[in-house]
């Protein structure tokens, strides 16, 4: 992540992700790294990132709902914890983590190979 995006992150009270459609959502990651609540649709990725400790999901083009937890989120910005955010996110998919289910992976194929 870049300095400018870590500055801007580590600023802000709530980050959200309206989009119909996400892959993964490596953005969701570094706002919950910076301790940045997120609010996303459920669009494919971030459901599998988000939790009632970082963040709130809504339905794709349910406006209301977005709505509702943008100020959901500001009005209860003190019940999030940065540092658990942070922590949260280095465990799950942090370089320690992901390296051991890739080295997994790796010896799981090698020994299907023989």
């Amino acid at each position: 992540m870049n300095d400018l995006l870590l500055s801007e992150f580590q600023k802000a009270d709530l980050f959200v992700l309206n989009s119909n459609l996400e892959t993964f959502g490596c953005v969701v990651i570094e706002a919950i790294s910076c301790g940045c609540p997120v609010i996303s649709t459920r669009c494919g990725g971030p459901e599998d990132i988000i939790t009632e400790e970082n963040g709130i999901l809504v339905d794709v083009g349910n406006d209301d709902q977005l709505c509702n937890a943008m100020n959901y989120c500001l009005d209860n910005l003190s019940s999030y914890e940065p540092q658990k955010m942070h922590e949260y996110v280095n465990k799950k998919y942090g370089f320690d983590s992901i390296g051991v289910q890739f080295r997994d992976v790796y010896n799981e194929a090698l020994q299907t190979k023989t």
